[in-house]
C-alpha cells in the first residue's frame, strides 16, 4: 500500500499518520515483523533470568539464522533472530560495571532531565 495512512480513520492522532509509513515499511513481511515481536519475548526472558539470579548474555546480527535453526534440530520454517545464553557466572563481577551508568542513559521529560528517586545501584 503506498499511503497506509490513508486507510486510517478520522481523528487518527497526526504522529500515527505521520509514522505509519515507517512502521509499514520495517515491517514489510512476515519475517521482519515476527524478528521485532521476538525482541520483547528477548526482553522478557532476560528479564525473568536475571529476577532467578542466572546471568544473561543475548546476541542477535547472526551471520546465517537458519543455519543456528537448522543446527538446533528446528523444522525448516523456522528462523532464530537472536540466542540467549543464560547461566550463572564462575567469578561474579568485582567493583563497578564497565558499562555507561543509568543516569547516563535514562532520562525523565526531556534529555538530561534525571529520574525522579531512581539510581544505579
Amino acid at each position: 500500500d503506498p499511503d497506509p495512512a490513508a486507510r486510517l480513520p478520522e481523528g487518527t492522532p497526526p504522529y500515527v499518520r505521520e509514522h505509519l509509513p515507517v512502521y509499514v515499511a520495517q515491517c514489510s513481511t512476515g519475517e521482519a515483523w515476527a524478528y521485532k515481536q521476538l525482541g520483547f519475548v528477548g526482553a522478557h526472558f532476560v528479564l525473568a533470568a536475571t529476577a532467578r539470579g542466572l546471568q544473561t548474555l543475548p546476541m542477535e546480527g547472526l551471520e546465517s539464522p537458519r543455519a543456528v535453526a537448522r543446527a538446533a534440530g528446528l523444522p525448516e520454517h523456522y528462523c532464530v533472530p537472536f540466542v540467549v545464553a543464560v547461566g550463572r557466572a564462575r567469578d561474579p563481577r568485582r567493583g563497578p560495571s564497565p558499562r555507561v551508568n543509568f543516569e547516563a542513559q535514562v532520562f525523565e521529560d526531556s534529555y538530561g532531565q534525571p529520574m525522579a528517586g531512581e539510581t544505579d545501584g
